[in-house]
């Protein structure tokens, strides 16, 4: 475990912290993204848009953590429990899994899922 310690200080990297990745890292490790449903008063509203939120990734590519950014207060609890089913893929440093802290985009509703309406979306 010492040894361990020290390869990821050399890397750069506490053994207790998370990485902290570039905006755009997050989107390009995605393996499994879950559609973001419309929220039925966002719908009556008419309110679509995206949500961002800084993410933290564990060592096995789930979502531990999210902090909101922005976005319209009528999408951001359907955005929220889309991404915390997302997966990705882990990131590596000094041969060892760590967690990373991202930012990443939801749209709501989803243009990865069905159409408002039919099925789920």
């Amino acid at each position: 475990m010492r040894l361990l310690a020290l390869l990821l200080l050399a890397a750069g990297v506490d053994a207790d912290e998370a990485v902290v990745a570039a905006p755009g890292l997050a989107e390009q490790r995605i393996v499994h993204r879950e559609p973001a449903a419309w929220p039925p008063a966002a719908r009556l509203a008419g309110v679509r848009g995206v949500v961002q939120f800084v993410i933290l990734v564990d060592e096995e590519g789930r979502v531990a953590e999210t902090d909101l950014v922005s976005g319209h207060p009528l999408l951001v609890e359907a955005a929220r429990a889309a991404v915390l089913r997302y997966r990705f893929r882990p990131l590596f440093a000094g041969g060892r899994a760590v967690r990373f802290r991202s930012m990443i985009r939801v749209a709501v509703p989803s243009p990865f899922g069905p159409p408002a309406g039919k099925g789920r979306a």
